[in-house]
């Protein structure tokens, strides 16, 4: 996993349909640097995982997507991608006070089992290589009303205090490039990031309530691993093992938890 810049360059904008589209763009026109982050304001069609919407106040909220080329970077491994991605969220947000974060397979940012943040990575494949990723990042900065039955919280809920967005920004920024370096002089990244991205990962060696979608049912399973690919292994409580991919389950909280 080898970048092709050594420099990072902003691009701001007050409204915009996803900052992830808007790179796409910029990459169709041959108009982007690696490198370079877009963020915004506010998104009118912001996308997370499995095609949700990411929901956001105006003027509230970090909203940005990073655009990298890679000079090397295999397609089975794009998993670690999204675990150094987390892992440097997490890292930001516990610099900025919080604790208990956590990261909900594959990469969302959990506070006290509340939704802070979310990851969407999408990448450009060149035959088995990938040759560009764009990292969307949503990040709940300022923001303290949220729709009924979202079970979400803010750096601010949990602080008291708000925040400079572009603040946070730099510091997801810088903490992403750190994690990138410690990858790319590491041989073998993916098990040093496996072992960090499992002591922080919900659920992880005790029982969570997931829903399984092609069956309808509620079980619960206890975590025990994740493969290269980033499928997740686990057990239910009669100890049958399970292998999911991100679409066959969702999480499921008690009110009460």
């Amino acid at each position: 996993m080898q970048i092709q810049h050594s420099t990072t360059k902003f691009l701001h904008l007050n409204d915009v349909d996803s900052t992830n589209n808007y790179v796409a763009n910029l990459v169709r026109s041959g108009t982007i640097d690696s490198g370079t982050v877009v963020s915004a304001d506010f998104q009118h069609d912001g996308r997370g995982q499995r095609a949700t919407k990411w929901q956001s106040l105006k003027n509230q909220n970090a909203l940005f997507s990073v655009f990298y080329r890679w000079n090397q970077f295999q397609a089975t491994q794009q998993f670690q991608l999204s675990m150094l991605t987390a892992l440097a969220l997490v890292k930001t947000i516990e610099q900025l006070g919080l604790q208990k974060v956590e990261i909900k397979w594959p990469n969302d940012i959990y506070v006290d089992q509340h939704k802070i943040a979310g990851i969407l990575i999408e990448n450009d494949l060149n035959g088995n290589q990938i040759s560009a990723s764009t990292i969307g990042i949503g990040l709940n900065v300022n923001q303290v009303d949220f729709d009924p039955g979202i079970r979400a919280t803010s750096l601010k809920l949990e602080t008291g205090q708000p925040m400079d967005i572009q603040g946070v920004i730099n510091k997801c920024i810088e903490n992403l490039l750190s994690m990138l370096e410690t990858v790319k002089l590491n041989d073998n990244p993916f098990h040093a990031l496996k072992k960090d991205y499992l002591s922080r990962l919900l659920g992880f060696n005790k029982y969570v309530k997931v829903l399984e979608i092609k069956s309808q049912k509620t079980t619960k399973i206890k975590i025990l691993d994740i493969t290269q690919m980033g499928l997740l292994l686990a057990s239910d409580e009669a100890n049958q093992l399970l292998c999911f991919d991100i679409k066959d389950i969702t999480w499921l909280f008690d009110a009460s938890e």
